[in-house]
This record gives C-alpha cells, sequence and structure tokens, in this order.
C-alpha cells in the first residue's frame, strides 16, 4: 500500500497497463519457447511422424506435406514470434520510462509543495541543500523500488509460463531439472 501511495490514479492505470504489456511479453516468450521444441523434434526426431500424431494432421490439412517445408514453417513462426517480443519489449520500456517520468515530477511537485507551505521557521532551522538532496534522492529511490517492482513481477510471470510449458512438454525432464536444482 505504501509503495502505491503517491500514485495517481492515472499513474495505478498505466502501471496496471504496463504489467498488462509484461503479461502480453511473458506469452509471447512462451509461445516462442512453445514453438523451438516442436521445430527441434522435428529435425532430430526421425520418428516424429509417431511423436507428434496431431502436428502432423495440422500441417497436412493446410497443405503443408514434408519435413523441410514443416520447419520452414517454425522458423518463420518463430521469426515472426521473435519481431512481436521485441516491439512489445519496445513498447514497455517506452511506456515505463514515460510514467517514472510523470511519477517523478508528480510526486517531486508534490513534496515541493508541502515543503514550501512549511512554517518560516522550519526554513531558517534547516539547510536547504540538505532538504532537496534529501527529496530529490529519496524520489529516485521510491522510482526505483517501483521500477523493480514491475520487473520482479513480470519475471516471475515468466518462469511460471515457462514451467507450465514444460510441464505439458516434459514432465519427467522438468522433475529431473528441479531435483537437480
Amino acid at each position: 500500500k505504501d509503495l502505491l501511495f503517491p500514485l495517481s490514479k492515472s499513474h495505478r492505470k498505466s502501471l496496471v497497463y504496463l504489467i498488462g504489456l509484461s503479461m502480453l511479453s511473458m506469452v509471447v516468450v512462451t509461445a516462442g519457447v512453445g514453438v523451438i521444441i516442436p521445430m527441434v523434434a522435428i529435425v532430430i526426431d526421425e520418428k516424429f511422424h509417431e511423436n507428434f500424431p496431431l502436428l502432423i494432421e495440422v500441417a497436412q490439412g493446410v497443405g503443408i506435406g514434408g519435413k523441410k517445408e514443416l520447419v520452414t514453417v517454425f522458423v518463420i513462426l518463430f521469426f515472426i514470434l521473435i519481431c512481436l517480443k521485441a516491439a512489445v519489449t519496445l513498447l514497455i520500456v517506452a511506456t515505463q520510462k514515460r510514467l517514472t517520468a510523470e511519477i517523478r515530477v508528480h510526486i517531486t511537485s508534490y513534496l515541493f509543495g508541502h515543503l514550501i507551505r512549511l512554517p518560516f521557521g522550519f526554513h531558517m532551522a534547516e539547510n536547504p541543500a540538505k532538504i532537496l538532496r534529501n527529496l530529490t534522492t529519496d524520489v529516485s529511490a521510491y522510482i526505483r523500488s517501483l521500477e523493480a517492482v514491475v520487473v520482479l513481477i513480470t519475471e516471475s510471470l515468466l518462469v511460471l509460463a515457462l514451467f507450465a510449458v514444460l510441464t505439458v512438454v516434459d514432465p519427467a525432464g522438468l522433475a529431473l531439472i528441479l531435483l537437480l536444482v
């Protein structure tokens, strides 16, 4: 609650939008990993027809016949997902920088306004350079902590999504990895 207290309603909405973009990024990354796994299986597994019957059925349904064509489709799909991930990442960075600049201005102006309204005796007793330094340092620390929370949420969602993909694709391999860690 203390982390979100200084934020205005529009800043909170922008923060939710930023987290939504992070979730979209997580979906794109997870889809990219989901595309790599069958692509590698097609290349190295001689019996991929037996191991991926649904994939073969869908491929034949859309007119893709051979192994080479199927790998080409997966490579193109992976490239599209990488480009989409890059676009979403650019949007996230631009939104985050704009939001942090707006929050910094909002909080700084609020605190300066409060500082100016303090009694004259306070200003006579305190060193104004020290007050300004503390104010700017605290606002910067707040912005960094807000950015860290967004990154933590984003990375946590990504880890959970990758665990979900690995659980579906290879539960035994995931269990082995977890035992080794």
